[in-house]
């Protein structure tokens, strides 16, 4: 998810980072539409990613404990970042390095056992 991010945040053909993470947070009061359209679209965003969380800990691929809101804002938080920086200019490569950094967060999956 992050180094694809990275990768579609830099695209030469594509204005840098997205326009959905980026677009009217700050907005005059006559624009308010457009904002609460925006805001709509990044909490659909994150709830999506916590629906998708839930079926990793289902699945066996996160633990039961794994904090699935927290670790789904924190993402959302990073790609957010992510594209804002890419906006900003910044190369794909420094994108993918903060992505890897953003995997040491992910929480571990169970362990399948024990060896003795």
């Amino acid at each position: 998810m992050t180094t694809t991010a990275a990768s579609q945040f830099t695209r030469d053909d594509q204005p840098a980072g997205c326009m959905i993470a980026t677009a009217a947070t700050q907005c005059a009061p006559n624009q308010a539409r457009l904002r609460d359209l925006l805001t709509t679209r990044r909490t659909e965003a994150e709830a999506a990613l916590v629906t998708r969380l839930r079926a990793g800990i289902t699945s066996g691929d996160l633990p039961a404990e794994a904090d699935i809101e927290a670790t789904a804002a924190f993402y959302s938080v990073l790609l957010r970042g992510m594209s804002l920086l890419a906006r900003g200019g910044a190369p794909r490569e420094r994108l993918l390095t903060i992505a890897d950094i953003g995997l040491h967060a992910w929480p571990a999956p169970p362990q399948s056992g024990s060896i003795s």
